[in-house]
């Protein structure tokens, strides 16, 4: 068995007039006079920015909690408030040429964990091999495999 372990930054969505726009990148201390919209309670994207709230030692002010990241990042889009949104959220909300409205949160440790353990060398059948090779395709990072368990 082989183990494909990627970490996807957690990225910070602003309005098309944001005075962070086109910064590229900021911290939890910068967001801490800020709407924020953030996730209700008990998912693991709030766990996420409560725990980069708090590193940075920084008080946020939540002005929202929705359900899902994209809405989240839409509303944030539109001028609503802040949100920290996984990358894969931003990508699919965020249009191109809007792309300097996300901004790269400057914590290390705001990460996004994701994992495919898969048959190594590759999976049998012809179905699992093309979603190993979309999916290789598509995680964050380089694409290469992690630590192989038996």
């Amino acid at each position: 068995m082989a183990l494909v372990q990627h970490a996807g930054a957690e990225l910070v969505v602003v309005g098309r007039q944001h005075r962070l726009r086109g910064s590229g990148v900021t911290d939890p201390g910068k967001l801490a006079d800020e709407r924020v919209l953030e996730c209700i309670p008990d998912t693991g994207l709030r766990v996420q920015v409560d725990a980069a709230f708090d590193r940075a030692r920084a008080r946020r002010r939540g002005v929202c909690a929705l359900r899902g990241a994209g809405d989240l990042a839409s509303l944030a889009l539109e001028g609503i408030g802040v949100a920290i949104v996984p990358r894969p959220v931003a990508d699919e909300i965020v249009p191109n040429d809007h792309a300097d409205c996300v901004l790269r949160l400057d914590d290390p440790q705001a990460l996004q964990p994701l994992a495919l353990a898969h048959r190594d060398p590759a999976p049998a059948s012809p179905a699992a091999q093309a979603f190993l090779r979309l999916a290789l395709a598509r995680l964050p990072g380089d694409g290469s495999p992690g630590p192989d368990t038996a």
